[in-house]
């Protein structure tokens, strides 16, 4: 009875679960083989049916694979913040291991460096702790008595500051001494009949910045006689205050003298402000700037020298600098800190004395004058750096093949003058005739030749990542190693750099294959990118920059 109904049990039973249960492949057989039979509009409702019951299956398959998805990431999410936090306790445990050791590891000569005799109580690298915390307690004793020898020097300090700001007040009085032994002198000469011969006369009526700077020219024009015409421009002196912030309580006239230029100057002393001006007028050939703009870099002469003068400027009612500049011209930080007025120097500046200005005056004349030539020749598309001489064939070894096809000026931006040129070679590529341009911006500053030219490079209408890193390494050569050029520093120092700019775009067409651009996507070579620009004289080579 058992064995019949286990038989019973197994045998299939068709009817006994519903069309739901069936299984959607199950369903599309049964589909396929009642095709062709019976009603077919009864299997095409069937197939619709179907086809919605797979998309549910199909959808339900799809979010329970999102979310067993999300909640695999979220369980990442805390195993990364559990890593990480153990890793940390991992970083702290070694530290403090690391700590306990160097605790451990204190030795006796360390212990004798602190105090000698206590060193003698140890014995080797066992020594007890007392003796080391006995021996750090009397370094923190030092510690404690240098710190208070330390302020006992730090108000000695301050008393030689205080003495030293009297003995600067009662420096100050002495040009009003001085003025008055003048006044005397020039009296006595009179009664006397005495020949003035001193440049000195008349100083007597300047304000202390402009005597200064008087006395300065004095003594230059005697030792050196690079100053010229000095002149004391008077002015009248009022009874009471002047309405006018910008009137001047006196002047100087000096003039500069180079090899091809005469510099006149006229120095103004504004009371109100206290500050000077300077006016400059150039006789000789045009210099295409401003001369003093660009004489120290950074100090243009349009702004005021300090806060002080702000102030003043402030207090009197004057917000517009224009009409200041244009009746008494510029006012340079160099030119007060040498009258003794204040200045906010961003560094230090190179004219400290009549002597370095004059020179600097001179050496920017020179250069300027030499730029002049070097644009004029640019213009004419041909580069002023004579090839036969020995300093041009010792950098620059190679025989131009790309030609200056194109040079042209800009308009100026803030005093800086702007030239655009372009530099082009024809090249053979597997019998196509092709040409590599290279198209540079030169930006010559205001305080040339004080600042080095700025050079930008790009490459004609091609633009991709080997490009850029090409014109960087091209413009290294012009910009960080452009102390190497010839004529450094100097009013030739851009033709130097456009006949290097040439020298590049030979060697890549030189080093090139034919299945590139030649100018701009040269392969790489040598450590750190590392290309052959630099000729090294000695081996008559070009080699890799060792940086």
């Amino acid at each position: 009875k058992m064995s019949a109904t286990k038989r019973k049990r197994s045998e299939p039973q068709p009817e006994a679960h519903s069309a739901a249960h069936i299984s959607p492949l199950s369903r599309v057989q049964q589909l396929v083989e009642e095709m062709g039979t019976g009603n077919e509009e009864e299997w095409k409702t069937k197939a619709l049916l179907l086809l919605i019951d797979v998309k549910k299956l199909l959808r339900e398959r799809f979010m329970a694979a999102k979310a067993a998805s999300d909640k695999t990431d979220a369980e990442q999410q805390k195993m990364d913040v559990l890593l990480l936090q153990l890793q940390n306790r991992l970083y702290e445990k070694e530290h403090l291991h690391s700590e306990i050791n160097k605790c451990k590891m204190f030795r006796a000569t360390k212990v004798e460096a602190i105090n000698p005799t206590l060193a003698q109580t140890a014995t080797g690298d066992e020594e007890s702790h007392a003796v080391v915390l006995q021996a750090l307690q009397e370094e923190h004793l030092l510690r404690k008595e240098k710190a208070a020898a330390l302020e006992a020097l730090k108000k000695q300090r301050e008393s030689l500051l205080q003495a030293n700001q009297e003995l600067q007040r009662k420096l100050d009085a002495q040009p009003a001494v001085v003025k008055a032994l003048h006044s005397s002198l020039a009296d006595a000469r009179r009664v006397f009949d005495i020949e003035d011969t001193s440049m000195l006369s008349g100083a007597s009526s300047l304000d202390r910045p402009l005597y200064l700077l008087h006395s300065q020219l004095v003594a230059n024009a005697k030792v050196y006689g690079s100053i010229e015409s000095l002149q004391i421009i008077p002015t009248p002196r009022f009874a009471a205050p002047v309405a006018d912030p910008l009137e001047r309580s006196g002047a100087l006239a000096f003039s500069i003298r180079s090899p091809t230029h005469v510099v006149h100057l006229e120095v103004s002393y504004l009371p109100a402000l206290e500050i000077v001006a300077v006016k400059s007028r150039v006789a000789g050939p045009a210099l295409g700037v401003e001369l003093l703009q660009g004489l120290v870099a950074g100090d243009t002469g349009l702004t005021l020298p300090s806060a002080l003068a702000a102030a003043r400027a402030e207090q009197q009612g004057v917000s517009d600098l224009t009409s200041l500049h244009t009746r008494h011209g510029l006012t340079l930080r160099w030119l007060h800190a040498l009258c003794g007025l204040p200045a906010t120097m961003e560094q230090p500046t190179p004219i400290i004395s009549i002597a370095s200005l004059v020179d600097a005056v001179v050496t920017r004349i020179a250069a300027l004058v030499a730029l002049s030539a070097q644009l004029t020749t640019l213009a004419e598309r041909t580069i002023p750096v004579d090839p036969s001489s020995p300093e041009a064939s010792r950098f620059f070894p190679l025989q131009s093949v790309a030609t200056l096809s194109n040079w042209r000026e800009q308009a100026a931006v803030n005093g800086d003058r702007t030239f655009e040129c372009s530099f082009s070679r024809s090249y053979d590529d597997q019998g196509t005739k092709r040409v590599a341009e290279l198209i540079a911006t030169i930006t010559i500053p205001l305080a040339f030749p004080t600042v080095a030219p700025q050079v930008v490079l790009r490459a004609g209408s091609h633009n991709s990542s080997a490009i850029e890193d090409s014109l960087e390494a091209i413009t290294a050569e012009v910009t960080t190693h452009g102390g190497e050029l010839p004529g450094h520093g100097t009013g030739v120092m851009v033709g130097s750099i456009v006949r290097r700019l040439q020298m590049c775009v030979d060697l890549f067409v030189l080093t090139e294959s034919s299945e590139t651009h030649p100018l701009f996507l040269r392969g790489i070579m040598g450590r750190e990118r590392a290309r052959p620009y630099y000729f090294n004289p000695s081996s008559g080579k070009f080699e890799f920059r060792n940086s």
